[in-house]
């Protein structure tokens, strides 16, 4: 239980280091650049 509780406790403040840092931003305009083109349909 330990061990689990430091993964998620790491993968907690990987996550909030990425949104302060604005990474979010920049991986939804990698995808779509890198797949804007298709169509899809409702999710």
């Amino acid at each position: 239980m330990g061990g689990s509780t430091k993964f998620v406790f790491l993968f907690v403040l990987f996550g909030a280091l990425l949104d302060k840092a604005g990474a979010g931003n920049h991986f939804i305009k990698m995808a779509f650049g890198a797949l804007g083109h298709l169509k899809s349909g409702p999710a």
